[in-house]
């Protein structure tokens, strides 16, 4: 997200990597034929108007297909008035795979094929008959090999799909005819304008929108970028083709209209309608976390068909995950991800109820281990058909951000390997549930954001397009970690009980009113051993990133020092987002100069802080025009309280 004087138009396409390249860089015409299949080497392809790579969608790493039924599922989103065409997959087969075949299938039906490549390939599937329900289309990756011997297959034979590889569309995207298809399955970035003058009512939309979008693109949220516009009636840049573009004008309400350069555009001018159009329904029934109690729970006191007696849970059906089918032979995994703010505030859970339905499996043939964060929890054997039972997460392995990884072993009867060996099939039941209780984990950084849940504010020491940027790319930032919805509230003033984001202007006094742990212009961050880790000058420009407590309220404030000469907070924030977003943050500071890249430390930990006054000079630098507006307004009441006398004297006294 960007803050801007105006949105960079021109097409989507553009914005796309072109991932065909060789050493030759030579050139091929567009995919072929949808009813032909072809396997081509890696080469330099134009690009498209319209098309999508795997790395847009998410899988920035691609994925691999091992075994004898490998497989993966993806989902395409498609825009209106566009359909799926072609799909070219970059493939790199490992040493000596066998003969075999991929394949594309859509709703049962296989659309196209091809044969493994011995050597790094394209491979170019038509798409001609994919089915297309709401708002994306559903495909099926499928490697077919023609070996017997199922171990090998499963230890050796694997293909790599690339990232670059890509989703080409026909079509001419359609533009929104409601306001309810304004926002289409997939955006690359929203535009917003802003008019040159500021009302809280543009500002809380902007912060709301932030907030919408991550909810409405999960896994890949769009770039929101914040522009200013003078005359409401200039032609706007045109509108990429995975853009929007959204325009405030107080008192309009919502609804959409055609500017003089084309294209659609949605207007708003009202916080209630905006409230209206970025509401999303939950997953499924909300998790129900509100009132809790402490408690502990232990295996002996766990009955399987009394899960009211566990106390308050979250179902994994409540975390967006359907069943889960695993199917195969030796080695299977799954994974969960959730967030503590996913589980609602001040929730930490104790436990998992699991509950997995399985083909028949023998004494000895499987067992099952779970791993939390990469530590394992548990283990336990496979028999019979049901596995239903209750283990305790230990809170040393929690974390802000949690994945719980399923891995299951299976072995067929007698170790056979052939072909005809019945796999194992396991479904992960959505009615398994992790069991929480009311707690607290970490500080700093880590308590957000659930520590803002359910609602919190935001305060902007001027009202500004810089500063709400900023704030929307923080909650933007925060709610892409989490399923729960934050609701950020604009407030005129710090006084609030509430949970607080703050963003202050540069040189202020907003980090000792709020009582920040940084509030002196410059400090020396030292070991308590001795050797310095960071220091700044009272003259050093420098931006800050604090988490602390604020009368026991969590509080997030963004700063900077008054030497600088740029906007270092929004050098700061975009470092500190590139590459993993709040994910990647840890600690409760973060600093970064105007040279110097981002260092992040835990001021709760035993650093040694130093704070370095201003010297005089500086600070009559920095106040001087405080100082002569003082002088000013006391020579100006001396006047006024003088005045009187002055005339009384000046009076010519009547003769006598």
């Amino acid at each position: 997200m960007t803050s801007c004087q105006g949105p960079a138009g021109g097409d989507g396409a553009a914005l796309l990597e072109n991932p065909w390249l060789t050493r030759g860089g030579a050139t091929q015409a567009e995919p072929p034929a949808p009813w032909s299949a072809t396997l081509e080497p890696p080469r330099e392809r134009p690009a498209t108007p319209v098309a999508l790579a795997l790395r847009q969608l998410g899988l920035t790493e691609g994925f691999e297909l091992a075994g004898l039924g490998a497989s993966r599922e993806l989902f395409v989103p498609v825009n209106p008035g566009l359909r799926p065409e072609t799909l070219a997959l970059h493939l790199l087969p490992s040493p000596g795979l066998p003969e075999g075949y991929v394949r594309v299938v859509s709703g049962g039906r296989v659309l196209a094929q091809a044969p493994l490549p011995k050597e790094e390939r394209v491979a170019l599937l038509p798409l001609e008959g994919a089915e297309v329900r709401a708002g994306g289309v559903a495909l099926r990756l499928e490697m077919v090999l023609a070996g017997t011997d199922r171990c090998a297959a499963e230890a050796l034979h694997r293909l790599f799909v690339a990232p670059e590889s890509r989703v080409y569309f026909a079509g001419t995207p359609l533009e929104p005819a409601q306001l309810s298809a304004f926002f289409p399955p997939y955006l690359e970035r929203v535009s917003l304008y802003l008019p040159e003058t500021l009302s809280e009512s543009a500002a809380q939309m902007a912060l709301m929108l932030a907030a919408y979008l991550p909810r409405r693109y999960p896994g890949v949220r769009p770039e929101l970028r914040v522009a200013r516009y003078a005359d409401p009636s200039a032609a706007l840049p045109p509108a990429g083709v995975w853009e929007r573009v959204v325009v405030w004008h107080e008192g309009v309400g919502a609804l959409l209209a055609s500017p003089p350069g084309g294209g659609v555009v949605l207007l708003l001018g009202g916080t209630r309608e905006a409230a209206q159009l970025f509401a999303l329904p939950p997953l499924s029934a909300a998790p129900v976390t509100q009132g809790l109690v402490a408690q502990t729970l232990t295996r002996e006191a766990f009955e399987l068909h009394a899960s009211a007696e566990l106390g308050a849970q979250v179902r994994f059906g409540d975390l967006g995950y359907g069943p889960v089918v695993l199917e195969g032979s030796g080695a299977l995994a799954t994974a969960y991800t959730f967030a503590l703010a996913d589980l609602g505030p001040d929730a930490v859970p104790l436990g998992v109820r699991l509950r997995l339905q399985h083909s028949p499996v023998a004494e000895g043939e499987g067992y099952l281990q779970v791993f939390l964060n990469g530590r394992q929890v548990t283990s336990a054997p496979l028999a019979g058909t049901r596995f239903d039972t209750w283990f305790e997460l230990p809170r040393g392995a929690l974390a802000r951000d949690n994945t719980l990884e399923l891995r299951l072993a299976y072995r067929a009867a007698g170790g056979d390997c052939s072909r005809g060996a019945l796999p194992l099939s396991v479904t992960v039941e959505p009615d398994s549930a992790l069991s929480v209780t009311r707690g607290a984990l970490g500080d700093g950084f880590a308590s957000f954001p659930q520590a803002l849940l359910p609602r919190f504010a935001v305060f902007l020491e001027t009202l500004e397009h810089d500063a709400v940027a900023l704030a929307a790319q923080l909650v933007g930032a925060l709610q892409a970690t989490t399923r729960a919805a934050l609701e950020p509230v604009l407030v005129t003033e710090t006084e609030v009980a509430a949970p607080l984001l703050a963003v202050g202007d540069a040189g202020s006094a907003l980090s000792a009113a709020l009582g920040a742990p940084l509030q002196s212009p410059g400090f020396r961050l030292s070991d308590p051993s001795g050797p310095l880790l960071v220091s700044f000058e009272p003259a050093d420009a420098f931006a800050s990133l604090q988490a602390f407590r604020r009368g026991g309220a969590p509080t997030l404030l963004l700063g900077q020092s008054s030497g600088a000469a740029e906007d270092l907070r929004a050098a700061l924030v975009e470092d500190v987002l590139r590459d993993d977003g709040w994910y990647g943050l840890a600690g409760d500071v973060a600093l970064r100069g105007a040279a110097e890249p981002v260092t992040t430390l835990r001021l709760a930990s035993d650093l040694r802080l130093t704070p370095l006054p201003e010297p005089p000079e500086a600070m009559w630098v920095r106040y001087r025009s405080l100082i002569y507006l003082g002088l000013a307004a006391l020579a100006l009441a001396l006047l006024v309280s003088l005045y009187p006398l002055v005339v009384r004297r000046g009076k010519a006294r009547p003769p006598t």
